[in-house]
């Protein structure tokens, strides 16, 4: 058996138990394995992968594992353009879709009006707005810089200004939207 080290980003740790989560953890595989083999057992597809370290370089899914390896696993990035750093397939950012509170409903409008997917759920309660970004993949947009910390959101956006125009700035700042 080969011993690898694992450290999985963001919400790629719900395949962990509570206790292994945001950090370097060790799996065992027979030698020969590659690192699909390794996504098998940790329980991901390679479709939830943007990029993949082991030893600092980035890899593709055939890389043949080595004893002692340290296997860095990240998820799809949202604002940021990792192709000519990764040895993974070339694809796009995902277009990033978003969930409004309430009181966001003109910043939604914009976002709407520019061509961006986003819901803007009229009277919907903080944990119906959690629980459809978590579903959903949907990036929370709020004032409640809180909100991410209760509800355990990997992707919320806490806006400074109240003025929707400062706030689609902010959003387009953020997430590099065009």
């Amino acid at each position: 058996m080969i011993a690898i080290h694992v450290r999985l980003y963001e919400e790629l740790n719900r395949v962990l138990p509570d206790t292994e989560r945001k950090k370097t953890v060790a799996r065992r595989l027979f030698p020969g394995a590659k690192l699909n083999d390794l996504l098998d057992v940790m329980g991901l597809r390679q479709a939830e992968i943007d990029l993949v370290l082991v030893n600092s370089q980035s890899v593709d899914f055939e890389y043949l594992l080595q004893d002692e390896d340290m296997v860095s696993l990240y998820p799809e990035f949202e604002s940021l353009d990792i192709h000519s750093v990764s040895a993974l397939p070339e694809r796009p950012l995902r277009k990033p879709r978003f969930i409004a509170q309430s009181n966001l409903s003109s910043l939604s409008n914009l976002l709407g009006q520019r061509g961006y997917d986003c819901l803007c759920p009229p009277q919907a309660s903080e944990d119906a707005l959690a629980s459809i970004s978590k579903q959903e993949k949907r990036i929370l947009l709020t004032h409640n810089p809180s909100l991410a910390v209760t509800h355990d959101l990997d992707r919320c956006f806490c806006l400074h200004s109240e003025e929707p125009q400062e706030q689609l700035w902010e959003v387009k700042e953020r997430f590099q939207l065009r």
